[in-house]
């Protein structure tokens, strides 16, 4: 949002319409002197002549007064960010109490309200009241409920729906989710089919650029897609190992086809980690600490140095500036703090109490411990 700018938005307005101090102090009866004030920010007219103000200059009295609720995209980075840190490094409450003040100040800033609930899902996790927990999770439906009434760009009400699933989801509600989404999946849409009409109709109009760009995008998501169903899968059948371990076989291939360990190390660990998960379910030691080690692997390379922003690779050399045109751009989403907070919470699942007496596990465990604490 732009700062208040009433003395030099009168100065400009003036000049444009080529009037002086004393034929506008005339026209709004006051002092030439005041107006002047007023343009050296000395004082502020009274509130009851802003209006005055604003018919002579044939202006709203926002734009005289330089009152745009709206924060940039670069002011939403920033603020997305700081904030971010701040949930890493400063009091929880404290930095909930900021963010809802922000809330209020730019209340009618759809793009902003979206990031905050983005935020707070990022984050809640961090209350140490379960309670508080739920009521965060809560307030981020609320806003999507609010940006979903009042926004008018259809694409930000879109996102919000999938925003607002994912809440649900979180807090259990899972016919929720069905109702919200099973139409808007449904997998009989020639919808799904929109990327490679897309694609060629770029190449028709000899637009190769945007036929490349779209095209690498598209299976840069798919590709995530298709990893992030198949943790699903492997969650869903866990109890049929043959199952699992097909899913395994071919999720190994894919990762090494595309170097998903350092394409989406995110991604990637989830993806090790689910299937350590299905190896101690059925008790395969060796298979289940081979996973882990290669999920450990994964955090402490995307944690070090600068490899925790988002990125492409040679294959998809078209994904970061994809990535720089997103809200928030290729920094991470939360604080590198607590991404090594996550990751050692993840070797906490109570499928890994089966390893309780395996010692790589516990080397693992003192690995990322070790690294959380630097």
């Amino acid at each position: 949002m732009n700062g208040l700018n009433l003395s030099d938005n009168l100065i400009r307005l003036r000049h444009e319409k080529r009037v002086t101090q004393e034929e506008l102090a005339k026209f709004i009866g006051v002092t030439k002197a005041s107006v002047s004030k007023w343009e050296t920010r000395q004082s502020l007219p009274d509130l009851l002549l802003l209006s005055q103000l604003a018919s002579f200059f044939d202006v709203s009295i926002d734009e005289l007064i330089g009152y745009a609720p709206q924060l940039s995209k670069e002011q939403i980075q920033k603020i997305y960010y700081e904030l971010a840190q701040e949930f890493a490094n400063c009091p929880f409450e404290e930095t909930m109490k900021k963010s809802n003040i922000l809330v209020k100040k730019y209340y009618s800033c759809y793009p902003f309200l979206f990031q905050i609930c983005v935020l707070w899902m990022n984050h809640f996790m961090l209350a140490n009241d379960p309670k508080y927990q739920k009521e965060i999770l809560s307030d981020v439906l609320k806003l999507c409920e609010h940006i979903m009434k009042q926004c008018k760009d259809i694409n930000i009400c879109n996102d919000t729906i999938i925003l607002q699933s994912e809440v649900y989801l979180l807090m259990g509600k899972a016919e929720e989710v069905i109702n919200t989404l099973e139409e808007v999946n449904n997998p009989y849409h020639l919808s799904r089919q929109s990327d490679s009409i897309l694609i060629q109709a770029y190449q028709l109009c000899g637009m190769k650029e945007k036929a490349t760009s779209h095209s690498q995008i598209s299976m840069y998501l798919y590709l995530l897609a298709l990893t992030n169903i198949s943790i699903s899968y492997l969650d869903i059948c866990k109890e049929d190992l043959s199952i699992c371990e097909e899913v395994i076989r071919r999720m190994d291939v894919l990762c090494e086809v595309y170097q998903m360990d350092q394409l989406h190390p995110n991604t990637a660990a989830i993806f090790y980690l689910q299937a350590a998960v299905v190896y101690c379910f059925h008790h395969k030691e060796a298979k289940a600490v081979q996973k882990l080690e290669r999920y450990v692997s994964v955090i402490n390379w995307m944690l070090a140095d600068d490899n925790l922003s988002k990125h492409g690779d040679d294959y998809f050399d078209k994904i970061p500036d994809w990535y720089m045109g997103c809200a928030l751009g290729c920094a991470a989403p939360r604080d590198k703090k607590i991404i090594f907070e996550s990751a050692v919470q993840g070797l906490k699942d109570p499928a890994f109490e089966y390893l309780k007496e395996n010692k790589t596990f516990h080397k693992l465990k003192n690995v990322l411990e070790i690294q959380r604490e630097k």
